[in-house]
Formats: C-alpha cells, structure tokens, sequence
C-alpha cells in the first residue's frame, strides 16, 4: 500500500525577489520557513497572532488584519491570574490587561501595514480540528461556541473538539483569499504576479476536493506524519501568492 504521494512543484515563473514582503502565517512550519527566509535576508512577517494550527483560526486572524480590528481589554480572559486571548499565542499573555492588549494591537497595527505591501502569503494548516468554547467557559471572554485558537492549557470541558470538512476549509480560505485579492488590486501595482496563477490552480483544486473527488490531491500537504486519519481535510492550501506544503 502507498502511504505517500510524490509532488513535483513546478517552478515558478516569476520567482520571489529580494524587494518583495513575504508574510507567513499558520503552524510551526510556518516558523521554519520563516526562519530560513529571514537568515536569508527576505523581508519577512511571520504569524502576528503567534502559532495558528486551524484553518478556521489562520482565515479568521487575516481578516482582522485586513479590517484592523482593535482590540481591548472586554477581549481578553484571566486564568491562573494571567490575561489571554483566544485569538493569540501565549506569547501575548501578560500578568497586567493592557499590557497584553498593548502588544496585541501593536502586532496587529503591524500586520495590517504589512500586508498591504506584501508581494507573497505562505499559508502552512497543521490541523483540521477546531476547539469551540462550550457553556463551560461562560466566564472566559468569549461567546459560546466560538473557536478558539489556542487553548492556554484551559480546562478541558471549556472546549468541544471539531473536525472541519473539505468543504468547509475549502469555503473558508476561498473567501479570505478574495479579501486578499481586492486588498491587493487596491494596494500594490506594477506587473501581475506570478502568485495569481498558483492562485487559479489551487482554488480549483480546493473545489475538487469539496466535490469529493480528490483523494489524491496534493497528499505532500498532509500535516504531520502521524496525522494520517486527518489527512485529506489539509490538502489543499489555496492561498494567493504561494502555498508551502505542510
């Protein structure tokens, strides 16, 4: 039986330049590559809200980037006697609210400014699962049933686990990479980029794979190897200027 699918990336016909923004959102490999691109002098960005696992999560955070959504303290909870969103890696905690809500908005003030400019987005998914705040966190910030993306080691009965469908992700990123789309014809000019035809190919992949028939598409962007119950749900990562298997 075979448990892997070999991907030949085609190169790009216009390949990423030095004077071009890179922003990276999404899991750990995001880190990775933004890691690598930034030793190698690129212009980078990587995850304003921290380490973002779902798709629902990564859509949700750009289109607070895009509408630059500030946030205040009636948007953090307390636990353990530190505040945290939901929306944010801990990273953005603090002991004191508006220290944490300063440097939220900070991040997010800088994201909005970036991505405006930004040539290229790296989207990496590493799950299809969502946590959803269930009647137990009635205290902690947040309407029942929102996702959530980072749990802050918050009891367990404050969430109910969820898998996203193909079609659900599908739907998701489709309309943030719209958004982007008409951010980027009202923003940036010059020749077209190369992005948009990636763009083309892995919507339509997206829909294929909503439709049911793409048991093979794009297998390379499984997420992590013990993952493999989950698999078909983070194939696809259309985003609009490139897409980074997982």
């Amino acid at each position: 039986m075979d448990f892997m699918l070999d991907i030949e990336w085609e190169k790009l016909p216009e390949p990423i330049r030095y004077q071009d923004k890179i922003m990276l959102i999404g899991s750990c490999f995001t880190e990775h590559i933004g890691h690598a691109l930034g030793e190698l002098k690129f212009p980078i960005l990587q995850n304003p809200n921290g380490i973002l696992f779902g798709p629902d999560s990564v859509c949700r955070s750009l289109d607070w980037y895009m509408d630059n959504r500030e946030l205040n303290t009636a948007d953090l909870f307390q636990l353990n006697e530190v505040w945290h969103s939901w929306m944010h890696h801990s990273r953005f905690s603090h002991t004191r609210p508006e220290e944490a809500i300063r440097g939220i908005n900070q991040s997010r003030q800088l994201a909005h400014d970036f991505l405006k400019e930004a040539g290229w987005l790296i989207i990496t998914l590493g799950s299809s699962y969502t946590y959803r705040l269930t009647a137990e966190a009635s205290l902690a910030g947040e309407a029942l049933h929102t996702g959530v993306a980072n749990c802050h080691r918050a009891p367990s009965a404050w969430f109910s686990k969820e898998m996203l469908e193909i079609r659900e992700i599908s739907q998701l990123l489709t309309g943030t990479i719209q958004r982007l789309e008409g951010i980027g014809r009202g923003h940036r000019s010059g020749r077209p980029r190369a992005g948009r035809r990636w763009h083309e190919r892995l919507v339509a992949a997206a829909r294929r794979a909503a439709d049911g028939g793409a048991d093979r598409v794009a297998g390379a962007a499984a997420g992590h190897a013990g993952a493999r119950r989950h698999r078909r749900s983070r194939r696809v990562l259309p985003v609009p200027r490139a897409a980074s298997p997982r």
